[in-house]
């Protein structure tokens, strides 16, 4: 995850329309891909606040090497 970045969100909306809008789409993935459409965030605060849930109990990432 990065900076938030309208264009990025834009992007990535635009990404699940069109797979929204594949008519061989089965029901249960156009559920799921609806869900990610709609739970997109759409403004800095709210993309901040869910960073912020998803890493606030990590105390270190660990690198591979």
């Amino acid at each position: 995850m990065g900076p938030y970045s309208e264009e990025k969100q834009n992007h990535r909306r635009n990404n699940i329309l069109k797979i929204l809008k594949n008519k061989k789409l089965p029901d249960d993935m156009r559920i799921i891909w609806q869900n990610h459409y709609n739970n997109l965030a759409t403004h800095e605060d709210e993309y901040n606040k869910r960073v912020y849930e998803v890493f606030r109990d990590v105390d270190q990432i660990k690198l591979p090497w």
